[in-house]
């Protein structure tokens, strides 16, 4: 399984090899032309988080990370994804200059503890890359 980030209005996430799960409070109410697995809450972002600058919003993210674990986190994203790749989607359209985004901590967090790249598939896409 490899794991993507990406975001909900990202137009090339209708492939039926990849599995699309959300990580954010809430999800879209547009129609979505692909099919939405799940909504993990365990990777979103708390509601007072969202009001936070980054520099507080950083470590208290990382500290839901690690208290859900890396290989329960693993778990659960193997338990939808199957033998697929993942998306991990959120609301941010990362192209627009200085936006962040909770899903490219998660990135570098799951970096961090497996060595594993997760690259946010947009990117890689407009650069010409497959899945």
């Amino acid at each position: 399984m490899k794991i993507w980030t990406s975001r909900y209005g990202f137009k090339g996430l209708n492939k039926p090899e990849l599995v699309k799960v959300g990580i954010a409070q809430g999800v879209p109410r547009w129609p979505l032309k692909y099919e939405l697995m799940a909504n993990l809450l365990c990777l979103a972002p708390t509601t007072a988080m969202r009001e936070m600058v980054r520099e507080e919003y950083l470590p208290l993210y990382i500290e839901r990370l690690e208290a859900l674990g890396v290989g329960r986190v693993l778990a659960i994203l193997e338990a939808l994804a199957g033998d697929k790749n993942i998306a991990l989607l959120c609301w941010e359209d990362l192209n627009k200059q200085g936006l962040w985004c909770h899903r490219r901590l998660f990135a570098d967090w799951w970096f961090t503890q497996t060595g594993e790249k997760v690259e946010e598939l947009e990117r890689i896409v407009m650069q010409g890359g497959l899945l």
